[in-house]
């Protein structure tokens, strides 16, 4: 059965991107599942960052404001068995629907991978964000 784990920090810099991405290598690494890291930390995204994916490349703001579909965002990672799905951009219709159509994108992503992680950000920040963790 897919796991899906969603973490959420204190504060900023507390340290919730990187626990995410040591636990993704060391899953990918060990069990060798397929496994999605998601970027949901609009304020503050790193994880493009971390793996050295432009800035540019579209991710969640582009997939949830249903401008593209999950499957053309998700990106490779130089870790076999590991992609990500980076923040990409916010927009209105993102932001609006994220209660909604985050669950749906969730979902999706249990059908194809082992592993579903998502960054969550920092607690508080947004209310929708936080209802869903």
């Amino acid at each position: 059965m897919p796991r899906v784990l969603w973490f959420s920090g204190a504060a900023g810099e507390a340290g919730t991107t990187s626990v995410v991405l040591n636990l993704a290598v060391t899953l990918a690494r060990e069990a060798a599942p397929r496994v999605l890291v998601v970027d949901a930390n609009a304020e503050r995204p790193s994880v493009a960052e971390k793996f050295a994916i432009p800035k540019s490349a579209p991710g969640l703001g582009e997939v949830l404001s249903q401008q593209i579909p999950l499957a053309w965002a998700v990106q490779a990672s130089t870790i076999p068995n590991l992609q990500i799905l980076p923040a990409g951009t916010a927009t209105p219709a993102s932001a609006a629907t994220f209660a909604q159509d985050m669950p749906k994108l969730i979902d999706q992503s249990r059908q194809w991978y082992d592993w579903v992680l998502v960054d969550g950000g920092v607690w508080s920040g947004t209310a929708d964000r936080d209802g869903l963790s």
